[in-house]
Order: structure tokens, then C-alpha cells, then sequence
């Protein structure tokens, strides 16, 4: 099952996500991989994890307030992790890896801050574009991989993994 919503924010909220994805303050960390420890890719990609339920305090980000009404557009039963991922622009278009996200049976959401020429492919063939205030729903189980922009400076996404 994959569904996806245009315009899902209203501009007022989609507008105060993106600028402070995309603005110099927001702290991004560097990972040398995009989905495994032990790929080998020649690319990587910053991410900034506002929830994980794995640790102590989950709301691990001082920024997570800035999802607030974003997590409540939808419904959910039990958060389990949510993460901002930028990936930067490459030279051509890079699959990064089939993958799930969690070990488990869950549901995942991709939602998208910027447009570009990127985007996200499943294993069954399906590809959905990379444009800014949309929201992919998809049943976690499916094996999924993003492919790297090469007509902006950079993807960026949310990325939320919930039952």
C-alpha cells in the first residue's frame, strides 16, 4: 500500500519546517553510509533524529517542538522513530540501497521538504518523486531505497517510522 498526499501541510506549517530544515542553524551530523554501517557507497548523508524510542529521553532533539502540529496531521498508534535525512547533491542519480526501515512490522512516512530531481523507489518498481510538502505513506515491510538529487544542492526529508 503506498499513498501519497500533495500539498499535505498548510503553507503557514510546511513553511516553518522547511526553513528551518533548510537554514544554516538546524544541526545536521554526518554519517559516511545512507542505510547500512557496511555498504559501500561514495556517498553519505547528515541526519538530525528528533524521536527514537530506543533511548532514554526519545525526544532526544530540543527541535522536536517543531513537528508538533506536522505529527499530529496524522494518525498514529506508537511512534518509534522520526528523522530528518539530507543527502547532497551528486554527479548522477544514486540508488542508495534497498532497505526497511525497522526489523519489525510497522508503517513508515517519507515527507518531502525540497523539490529536486530525486527521489524514492520501491523494489516493486514504484517511484515517487521528490517534491516539497508531500507525504509518502507505505507499509514499512516494503523494501525501499532514495535516489540522490543531482539539480539541487541537496534532498532533504522526514522520515517517521510509527504503528
Amino acid at each position: 500500500m503506498i499513498e501519497v498526499i500533495d500539498d499535505f501541510l498548510p503553507s503557514n506549517q510546511f513553511e516553518q519546517i522547511s526553513i528551518n530544515l533548510m537554514g544554516k542553524d538546524f544541526p545536521w551530523y554526518w554519517n559516511n553510509f545512507v542505510n547500512d554501517r557496511n555498504e559501500q557507497h561514495e556517498h553519505g548523508q547528515f541526519t538530525h533524529g528528533f524521536y527514537n524510542y530506543l533511548n532514554d529521553n526519545p525526544w532526544g532533539s530540543i527541535w522536536g517542538e517543531l513537528l508538533e502540529d506536522f505529527i499530529d496531521s496524522f494518525t498514529w498508534k506508537d511512534l518509534i522513530r522520526i528523522k530528518a535525512n539530507l543527502i547532497p547533491r551528486t554527479p548522477n542519480n544514486i540508488v542508495s540501497g534497498y532497505h526497511v526501515d525497522q526489523p519489525f512490522p510497522h508503517k513508515a512516512a517519507i515527507f518531502y521538504i525540497n523539490t529536486n530531481n530525486g527521489s524514492t523507489i520501491f523494489e516493486n518498481g514504484d517511484k515517487i518523486d521528490c517534491v516539497a510538502n508531500r507525504m509518502l505513506f507505505f507499509d514499512g515491510g516494503m523494501r525501499h531505497s532514495s535516489v540522490t538529487a543531482t539539480d539541487q544542492y541537496n534532498r532533504v526529508v522526514i522520515n517517521l517510522n510509527y504503528t
